[in-house]
Parts: C-alpha cells; structure tokens; sequence
C-alpha cells in the first residue's frame, strides 16, 4: 500500500562508507558524502515516481540521529555533506532545529552543506534561508520546472512565480549559490512556454539546470498516458537521449534548449569585473570587462560566444579545429536571446545585451 511506509525511516541504518576513501569523491576539492534524512514528498507532481518507491506519506529521521551521523562523517574526513531528500525543508520545524544544532555543534569547522537535489521553493522562507546560511549551508539547487501557469496546475504544481523569484532574491542576498531546475519537454508545455522559462531564470542570479521529461514508470503521468515503459525505453530515459518527442517539440529543438542553458550558464559563470559603467556581451566576448587572468577554457569559450552571437553559427572546439554543430537550430536560440535584456551572473552582477 503506497499509502503507508514501505519501511520504517527510523529502523534504516546509517550507509557504511568505511570502504570509501574520503579523498575520492571531492566537491571543489574538498571530500563530500551524501546523506538522506527524509523519504516520501507530500507533492504530487505528476511526472514524479517517487510515491511509488517511498510512497505518499512523508517521514523525517529523528534531529538527533542526523546529528550524529553529520559527525560521524566529518570524523571520517569528508568536508562537504549533499542532502539528496526528495523535500530537505517541507517540514520547517525539524528544518530549523536542525540549523539549530548545526551552528551550535560546527560553528569553528571546515564543514560545508549543499542541498542540491531540487528544493521545493514553497517550504522556504526568509527565516529557513537564514538558518541554513548561518549552518553553513552554501548551494541550493531549487525546482522550478516551468513558469506557465497551466502546465503547472495540469502537473500539479501548487508553485507560484512571485514566490520563486522572492525565494531567489532573499538566497542570492544571502551570498547562496543557486541552480534553478527546468525540465525541457514536458508532453503538453508549449515551445513558446519553455523559452519563457529559460528568459525568466536568465535574468535571475541562478545558473539554470536543464533535465529532459522522460516518462518514470509508474509516474502518474506514465498511467495517465496508459504508457508502461519497456526495457527499451527505459534504457532511452537518459538525459542524453532526448528521447521524447511532443507535438510542441522535435529532439533537435530539445538539443538546442539544451545547449541554449549551457550558453547562458557559461556567461552567468564568467568572472565579470565590478565596474561602474554598463557592461555588456561584446565587452565580455573581447575580454575587456573580465577579471584577470582566466583559463585557456574560458578563452575558448569566449570565441566560440562571439562567433555564436556575430556570425550566427555555434562552434564545437575539437582537437581537429572548430566544427559546426548542425542540429542546433540557431533560429531556435535566437527566439531565446532576442527578447533578452540582459543576463544576470551567479555573482548578482549585470551583463546588458546593448550598450
């Protein structure tokens, strides 16, 4: 019965890393683990399956036991802790008390928080945001999905754009490292709607993480469409085989909003200078207005910007020199740049298309 737990949250014990070298698995150089301390998601959102691995009802290990296993694993040498819950802060009070506890147990450490698995922006607030930061929390990886309305209420979505865009700005203030979740090509989100979004999370101080819908067997969405994945199209549900097509999207549209996401994430990325004056895209592609020095990767990607932007043509750089990429459909990319203002920097700073 999905209603009910499938296992008792409390009896689960702690993973044993003990065969796991801390030094192996790094987050900017520095060892991370991952933790879970919650199962089930009180949403229900419709290309989601996770009801019907943990089930409907949500549950949260006990504040004390998630204490003792963040010191077990700082004994253990990592520095770095991934929350990777289905919903990390949906239950405020158990959220807070453990800020709480980690300030107060951690607040001379090295330790960093990240909670990078798509956080819910209907359980933040301003206090929570302020908790975390104060517990050491750095990265926050926030669900957005899409922007439309409709797409939203059909998907079950009770989320709200004037309280993701408040969400961002108080988590940006607060010196967070934001990445909003989008999923491209949902069955019944129209092109138009999908480049919304992605006008909308550029102009925010957030990089945008881009996921390909592909159908989750069981997914309410799966039996809504009487569609019981095969072996075949399970082993297609990778996000690079962008594997569904809709009638609002072909793959190469797909592959261009793609790639679109990684443009706009290399700008927001840039090391932009401070300056008074207005900075734009020409200022950066000539490298006028960054700071120095920057890696032979950034330079790479500042000529293969200029030429996307000046000549009309995205380039792969290969160790056979610059190729085309001929399935991005520059049309497509230019629906999205046209109607761009500007592009805001992870650093809350301002890149003008105009002068």
């Amino acid at each position: 019965n999905i209603e009910q737990e499938n296992y008792p949250i409390e009896d689960i014990p702690m993973p044993d890393l003990s065969d796991f070298k801390a030094e192996d698995y790094l987050f900017a150089r520095k060892p991370m683990a991952f933790m879970v301390t919650s199962r089930g998601c009180p949403h229900r959102c419709s290309f989601c399956s996770v009801h019907a691995t943990f089930g409907y009802k949500y549950r949260k290990r006990a504040v004390d036991d998630i204490m003792q296993e963040i010191q077990m694993r700082y004994d253990q040498g990592f520095r770095v802790i991934n929350f990777e819950d289905d919903n990390l802060t949906y239950d405020k009070d158990a959220m807070k008390a453990l800020c709480y506890r980690i300030t107060d147990q951690f607040a001379d450490t090295d330790i960093e928080f990240l909670a990078m698995n798509g956080l819910s922006y209907m359980s933040l607030n301003n206090e929570i945001l302020e908790l975390m930061r104060k517990a050491h929390f750095t990265h926050l990886n926030v669900s957005l999905v899409t922007t439309d309305k409709d797409v939203k209420k059909r998907h079950q979505r009770p989320h709200t754009l004037t309280k993701y865009i408040d969400i961002i700005t108080k988590a940006a203030d607060l010196n967070f490292k934001i990445l909003s979740s989008q999923i491209l090509g949902l069955p019944d989100e129209p092109l138009d709607s999908m480049i919304d979004t992605l006008k909308v999370a550029a102009q925010l101080p957030v990089l945008i993480g881009a996921s390909m819908f592909y159908l989750t067997p069981h997914s309410p969405i799966a039996k809504e469409m009487k569609h019981y994945p095969t072996d075949e199209d399970i082993v297609r549900s990778r996000l690079s085989a962008m594997a569904i097509e809709t009638q609002h999207v072909s793959r190469d549209d797909l592959y261009t909003l793609f790639i679109s996401t990684r443009i706009l994430d290399f700008i927001k990325s840039l090391p932009v200078d401070q300056f008074e004056d207005r900075v734009t895209i020409q200022d950066v592609i000539k490298g006028n207005k960054l700071l120095t020095p920057y890696d032979d990767r950034t330079k790479i990607g500042l000529e293969l910007l200029g030429d996307l932007i000046n000549d009309g043509v995205l380039y792969a750089a290969t160790k056979q020199g610059k190729k085309p990429l001929q399935r991005f459909k520059i049309d497509l990319f230019n629906r999205i740049w046209v109607h761009l203002e500007k592009i805001t920097t992870q650093n809350q700073l301002t890149i003008y298309k105009e002068a």
